[in-house]
């Protein structure tokens, strides 16, 4: 059965009583009359064990879709890891500091660049370049990703 990917969410959300945690990816699939949920979740300080624990919890108790049996869902709640991509701007809130790989929109052409992450405002992110501070607008952003050094 397909639901709506909105809906899904604001159920995934609804499990979520901890307000410095958010939602950053989900998916949901289905093999032989089976589904699994898997739900990405980070903090504004650092996600914890035990704040994972809870949501899966919740999810395994309070989490509702027509036709869904949750008896029927395997649910794997964790957190997003290094090389997932960053799209919200909580997300991004919590790699100021960091130097990011980023991939944005400028008119019809898809650009990309790797500076450090100095700001994020509610309309665009500020990156440190060399030898320039580039501004882009959250509204052109594909996806960011953090570039380790090693």
């Amino acid at each position: 059965m397909k639901w709506p990917k909105e809906k899904i969410a604001v159920e995934i959300e609804k499990c979520i009583l901890d307000e410095n945690v958010f939602l950053v990816d989900w998916k949901l699939s289905e093999h032989n009359l089976r589904y699994q949920l898997k739900v990405k979740l980070e903090s504004d300080s650092g996600i914890s064990m035990s704040q994972l624990s809870e949501v899966n919890r919740r999810i395994n108790h309070e989490f509702s879709l027509p036709n869904l049996d949750i008896e029927n869902v395997t649910v794997e709640v964790t957190s997003p890891g290094i090389n997932t991509s960053i799209k919200s701007l909580r997300h991004f809130r919590r790699y100021i500091g960091h130097l990011l790989f980023i991939k944005y929109k400028q008119e019809e052409k898809t650009l990309s660049v790797e500076g450090t992450l100095a700001k994020v405002s509610d309309d665009k992110l500020e990156f440190s370049l060399e030898n320039e501070t580039l501004a882009i607008p959250y509204s052109q952003i594909i996806e960011g990703h953090l570039v380790l050094k090693w």
